[in-house]
């Protein structure tokens, strides 16, 4: 699942900081995830789409090494 940028409306990585094309910051509070089956957009904190019943997976996180 991508994240969908509110400035320039390009997907980026769940992980992304800020957008690899605008350089926006995301706004946590209107993130949008974007289905890669149905290309509709869905709330970040639901856990399903409703158009086509996708699942989202929670966001990678990264683990530092010791």
């Amino acid at each position: 699942m991508m994240i969908t940028c509110s400035k320039c409306f390009r997907l980026n990585n769940p992980s992304a900081r800020f957008c690899d094309w605008c350089g926006a910051y995301p706004d946590h509070a209107s993130t949008s995830i974007q289905c890669t089956k149905c290309h509709t957009n869905n709330d970040s904190f639901g856990k399903c789409f409703s158009t086509c019943g996708c699942v989202l997976e929670p966001p990678l996180r990264i683990i530092p090494s010791t």
